[in-house]
């Protein structure tokens, strides 16, 4: 019978997890930057084809 890891389960999940908030936060912070007028012409056009 096959012994099952939960450290790396418990890893995965919070890495999975953490992965989707941190997007989330980038999200909210950036795009409203892109359109108040703060940044370069040049970044915004590389953050949106990003």
């Amino acid at each position: 019978m096959k012994k099952i890891n939960y450290y790396y389960l418990v890893a995965g999940f919070l890495a999975l997890l953490f992965s989707i908030t941190h997007e989330l936060n980038g999200q909210r912070a950036l795009i409203p930057a892109l359109y108040a007028g703060e940044l370069d012409i040049n970044t915004v056009t590389t953050f949106k084809y990003i």
